[in-house]
């Protein structure tokens, strides 16, 4: 499902997809950077799974009331161009300093469909953070605190399911299966502490509490929240090619009592070139 009160109702799909990918990147004051970038995404979604597979495909789900309607964008896919821009103010020096200071982001995406053109589909996405950390013995033990929040508005058609924000998988509430929280729009406060373990690798603990939510954050509230928390490693200072290990699990809202709804365990590569 999507939104605030998606449930573990799961369905199978498959899809084919394509990106290109063109960014400039500007390192400024310490960390601080410029992020601008265009590039094409194609996706298609379809049902055709294994016959072994005896879960349901979301056409089946559909038809057994499990979801109310197909995610947005299953039946035609996209076809689209995209633009965007990210600076990122952080004004914690390189390691080996004190990892002590702010971090605060800025980020907007536009997205049109190119096929039948911006009067068929076209949408905006924008969202920020804002970040504190402090390093406790002055030798990379970093407690830190982030808030952080997006929305995407659909000027034309709408968005596809696929092109929500998220907050699952590398997202702060990272308890939670990549893909599994999209909505409209996101707001999350995550806690986290890492620490050396040994030259290449820190060792991580986190605990967030947030959401996705329809619209401009409809139904915006604590009781409306989930908890995410997990422990794992994480190689030190790899902004492209990293290793991670993580296990960790989330939570039904706190309205509809907290219980545990996710775990997932990580053992990660690559998370881009």
């Amino acid at each position: 499902g999507l939104g605030s009160e998606a449930q573990d109702e799961r369905a199978r799909f498959n899809w084919v997809g394509y990106r290109a990918n063109v960014e400039l990147r500007g390192r400024f004051w310490r960390q601080t950077q410029l992020e601008l970038g265009a590039g094409y995404r194609y996706r298609r979604f379809g049902d055709d799974i294994t016959d072994d597979d005896d879960r349901l495909t979301i056409p089946e789900a559909l038809d057994q009331g499990l979801f109310s309607e197909l995610p947005p964008g299953y039946e035609d896919g996209y076809s689209i161009f995209v633009q965007r821009a990210r600076f990122t103010l952080d004004s914690r020096p390189s390691r080996p300093a004190p990892g002590t200071g702010i971090k605060g982001t800025a980020m907007y995406e536009l997205a049109f469909d190119l096929r039948d053109g911006p009067a068929q589909q076209l949408w905006v996405r924008w969202g920020g953070s804002l970040a504190a950390y402090a390093d406790v013995s002055g030798n990379q033990h970093v407690v830190g605190v982030q808030i952080s929040a997006s929305a995407v508005e659909a000027l034309a058609g709408e968005v596809p399911f696929t092109e929500l924000p998220q907050l699952s998988g590398n997202g702060p509430l990272r308890g939670f299966l990549g893909g599994y929280l999209r909505g409209e729009s996101e707001f999350s406060v995550l806690v986290d502490y890492h620490w050396p373990v040994w030259v290449w690798l820190d060792a991580t603990l986190h605990v967030a509490v947030g959401n996705v939510y329809d619209g401009r954050w409809d139904g915006f509230s604590l009781p409306n929240m989930r908890l995410s928390a997990g422990i794992g490693l994480a190689a030190v200072n790899q902004r492209d090619h990293f290793f991670e290990f993580l296990v960790g699990f989330g939570t039904e809202t706190f309205e509809d009592g907290a219980e545990l709804e996710s775990v997932r365990v990580l053992f990660g590569g690559v998370r881009e070139f």
